[in-house]
């Protein structure tokens, strides 16, 4: 069986989350993780609250991280959906992919406006303002969607940042 980690990269509002849960719910068994949980707070009333503070920023992506990794060192297929608009951002995971022997498949949402700043902010859940969508879109490296041995990621793209 080839156990895998599949990266839905893209701007804030391009429906990366709804892709993540489309492809948990109708693909093989997987476990998910967005660095945006780390802000879903739980309420006495059993309701969830979305709190962001952007000084946790790094802390939420390095529970992202951590999750993952401590969920393929149990052998499970995993989604993570971030906006991993650099290579920086991404390597890590293959990395993880590399030391547990996982396939990285890179995905993005198929919808029309997922490189449009101004409709994704119109449709972003989480208030993220339209000059920090305008900066991810600045910042967008494009890596050709696909099922990949994370050797040739890093070969590929190890050395561009």
């Amino acid at each position: 069986m080839i156990k895998k980690i599949l990266l839905i990269r893209g701007l804030s509002g391009s429906s990366k989350s709804t892709m993540a849960k489309y492809m948990a719910a109708y693909s093989i068994p997987c476990i998910c993780y967005e660095a945006d949980t780390f802000f879903v707070i739980p309420q006495p009333d059993g309701s969830t609250k979305y709190e962001f503070d952007a000084s946790l920023l790094g802390k939420a992506h390095q529970w992202c991280l951590l999750n993952t990794e401590y969920a393929m060192r149990y052998n499970n297929n995993v989604i993570v959906s971030n906006t991993f608009t650099r290579w920086s951002e991404i390597r890590p995971y293959v990395n993880l992919a590399l030391t547990y022997k996982y396939q990285v498949e890179i995905l993005e949402p198929k919808t029309f406006w997922k490189y449009d700043p101004e409709e994704c902010f119109k449709r972003n859940v989480h208030g993220v303002p339209l000059e920090t969508i305008k900066r991810q879109r600045e910042r967008w490296l494009h890596i050709p969607e696909g099922l990949y041995n994370p050797e040739v990621l890093l070969t590929v793209y190890g050395i561009k940042e």
